[in-house]
């Protein structure tokens, strides 16, 4: 395993280089030279996958030490289309044993040497991580430094992190977290298709219009708002279908003995669903299955004026 030193010591060499071809450079669509190898890729994907490419660079020179960068691209497609060889390839070769394939989440070791000794960490098999998992990958993602002993050190420091993350599988449904789907950016590659991994990237070119965006032009490396909802629409499409009961047991539960809970309509619990699953239709056929749900589940209901009173305690959703 690299130390995160012998990362502190590479990078300023790698960014002189690239600074003194930025100054010569002319052409500004090395961008699209490299995700159009993606087939069918949009132009708005593209600007994301961009703003991340910039932020990724950023975060290797240390220009914001109080975010991590969270943000994850996502490459859906059937086996053999070629998702991992193209992230592995976003590294120039120079840089490429900086590149890890495989993170163990059940580690706290192994997770903190992956954020401050590699640069590109992918997430394999997106799907595979167990829930009681997420709320630690989520805590990767975020935190912006390691503070730890090192081994035969005396006392704790803080060490920079300079990973950031992508992610790969054959599930067209990987997102389980409706309120974490912001940190995704999902890039599917059409049935059939294969990414274009053929011939070379010009990595110096590239690497170059980076660089000389974020020093230069001062171009953002973060998303605004607006682009943090688009990216959570987007992502609907990707979100694991559960089962309207599955979506209950998340979201409500039962009182306890003893407790008071609230009474609720049915289609106001349809609302507080839809906050954490947005991909949930509010018409007819879904409102008769919730309140079928919600009696086999065996939610106490009462009849006022027409209307079904269901007590349930509303669950926070970390």
């Amino acid at each position: 395993m690299l130390s995160f030193v012998n990362i502190k010591t590479f990078l300023p060499y790698f960014f002189r280089k690239y600074l003194q071809i930025a100054k010569k450079f002319c052409i500004f669509a090395h961008f699209a030279k490299l995700f159009g190898r993606l087939p069918g890729i949009s132009s708005e994907v593209l600007n994301f996958l961009t703003i991340w490419l910039r932020s990724t660079v950023a975060h290797w020179r240390q220009m914001d030490t109080l975010h991590g960068n969270e943000c994850v691209p996502t490459f859906i497609g059937s086996q053999g289309c070629g998702k991992t060889t193209f992230v592995t390839r976003l590294l120039p070769p120079e840089l490429r044993m900086y590149f890890l394939d495989h993170l163990n989440l059940s580690n706290k070791f192994d997770k903190e040497m992956a954020l401050t000794s590699n640069l590109i960490v992918n997430l394999d098999e997106l799907e595979a991580i167990r829930p009681s998992q997420h709320a630690a990958l989520k805590q990767t993602l975020s935190k912006s430094k390691v503070n730890g002993r090192p081994i035969y050190g005396c006392a704790q420091e803080d060490r920079p992190r300079y990973a950031s993350f992508v992610a790969t599988t054959n599930n067209p449904h990987p997102l389980t977290d409706a309120t974490g789907s912001r940190r995704y950016i999902c890039i599917q590659i059409p049935d059939g298709m294969l990414i274009d991994n053929t011939g070379e990237i010009d990595y110096e070119q590239l690497y170059a219009q980076v660089v000389y965006e974020i020093r230069e032009l001062k171009a953002p490396y973060w998303f605004n708002p607006n682009e943090v909802a688009r990216i959570q629409e987007l992502n609907l499409n990707y979100m694991e279908q559960k089962d309207i009961a599955e979506v209950i047991e998340v979201c409500i539960r039962k009182p306890r003995e003893g407790e008071q809970g609230i009474r609720m309509k049915s289609g106001d619990i349809l609302k507080l669903i839809q906050k954490e699953y947005p991909s949930i239709k509010s018409d007819h056929s879904t409102k008769v299955h919730l309140g079928l749900a919600l009696k086999e589940l065996g939610f106490e209901c009462k009849n006022h004026s027409n209307q079904s009173y269901y007590k349930v305690v509303p669950v926070k959703v970390a």
